[in-house]
Parts: structure tokens; sequence; C-alpha cells
């Protein structure tokens, strides 16, 4: 996700907020290793959906270092096989700023690009085939971030979150060609096949937005890895015809080698 992951729909009609995370997978994509890991850890993941529990896609990861980069390819399969989204995404591993980012949705035409060039990051975005490209331009700067890397964040700032402070920054939104203020707050302890896990809110900082922001969480395991074993939210990848997807997506207890 995000992935590029977070998007909320306004009944109300007064605001029209799209917001694209990344999972997250992200759904944004969560790495089974932290982002010091292993080199070409692979990891499986599943997505259900959060009303009737259908299995909705399953998501192949590869996370490689290169030099001081993280390297994250995931494609998104139907239970056939059938590929349906793919997403390139690269960030620092020190810093977690990003790179570069590329998904593109096989069925829709979805685009969402991002370009890191010194200190100028270019986002484009294109909804779907017929679709225009659009652009912009932000400033890149500290405290910054993609949806990709919240699993990252949660366990870089895993003490502080346990003591019960926020964690605050700037999320870039592809698909609103702009950035908006999120944070992580710890919500509760729980239990996942077993294990005991945090489970790590995201929201927005605005307040007007969180009242109309679908619920989002992180399940961390609160063993020393602190690897990501559940999410619960909006997800990256949408449904056939390009609507919202709420979903509750299970990590693989270990990465596959």
């Amino acid at each position: 996700m995000l992935a590029s992951f977070l998007r909320f729909p306004v009944k109300t009609g007064l605001f029209a907020f799209a917001v694209l995370l990344f999972m997250a997978s992200a759904v944004w994509s969560a790495p089974g290793a932290k982002a010091n890991g292993k080199e070409d850890d692979v990891s499986i993941f599943k997505a259900f959906d959060l009303e009737n529990n259908k299995p909705v896609y399953v998501g192949f990861q590869t996370l490689s270092v290169e030099d001081t980069t993280l390297v994250q390819k995931v494609s998104y399969t139907r239970e056939d096989g059938t590929l349906i989204h793919a997403r390139d995404q690269l960030f620092n591993k020190d810093t977690l700023a990003v790179v570069s980012l590329k998904g593109e949705d096989q069925r829709t035409g979805r685009v969402e690009e991002i370009q890191v060039q010194g200190d100028t990051i270019t986002l484009k975005f294109k909804k779907n085939k017929t679709s225009k490209l659009e652009t912009t331009t932000l400033k890149a700067k500290s405290n910054q971030y993609i949806g990709a890397t919240m699993p990252f964040l949660i366990q870089q700032k895993w003490e502080e979150l346990q003591a019960g402070k926020e964690v605050t920054f700037d999320l870039i939104v592809v698909s609103r060609l702009e950035e908006l203020g999120f944070r992580l707050i710890k919500d509760r302890d729980d239990q996942v096949k077993g294990q005991s896990v945090s489970v790590i809110r995201l929201e927005p900082t605005s307040w007007v937005i969180k009242k109309i922001a679908p619920k989002m969480s992180f399940f961390m395991a609160n063993a020393a890895d602190h690897k990501p074993l559940q999410y619960e939210g909006r997800s990256v990848v949408t449904d056939d015809k390009g609507d919202d997807l709420m979903v509750r997506v299970v990590y693989d207890a270990e990465p596959k080698k």
C-alpha cells in the first residue's frame, strides 16, 4: 500500500477523499523481515473480504537488499494464479524514504508511479485505461513515507508505540497527488493464531478525514522480530470494476525461501 493503499468513500457528498496508501498492503504488502533484514526474503499472504470472509486474492512478495535500498516486488493473483496487479516499491532501508514506486492493475489499467530525483518527488496517477495520466511534484523531506513502509516504521518506533506515544508523519497519497498527515498509535494487545500481537492503528491526523476514513489496523507480533501477522482495512487492490475492497490480510508465519 499501500501499498499507495488507502481510499475512503464519502457518502455525505461534502468531501471527496480517495486516499491511496499500500499496504500493506497495502492492502499494503507487509514484509517478513525488518528493514535491515535478509536478502531475497520471499513471503505469501492471502486477502479475505471483511464482510463475508471470502478469499479475494493471493499475494507473492520478494524483498531484497541492494546497497542501502530495499526492493519490494509484489504480485497479486486470483486463486487460480491469474495475475491481477503488480507493484515494485523501493525505499531506503534506514530512513524508509521512498526511492520509487510502480503499480499497475492488469484488469482496470490503473497506474500509480513515484519517481525521486534529488529533493523532487514526481507522482503519476491514472485511474483506468481510458483516464488521462495526471502528474504533480512534491518536495522530499524527512518523516515522509509511502504505505509499503508502515510495517518497517512500526518496527522502528516499537518502543514509542508500546509506551503509548503517537507516531506522526506525512503519507504520500498517489491517487490524490499529494501528501496527508497520518499517525500510528497502539490500540490494544490481542492474539493471532495463538501468537501475542500488538494492534497498531493507522489514522489521519485531521479529525475531519478521520471521521470518514475506514479503520486500518496492523497486527504485529510481540515477539522480538515484531513481524506483521495480519492487516485489516482498505486494500491496495480493488475489485474487477475498480471499486474499493475492505479486507483482512493474513501473512505466513514464516517467510518461504
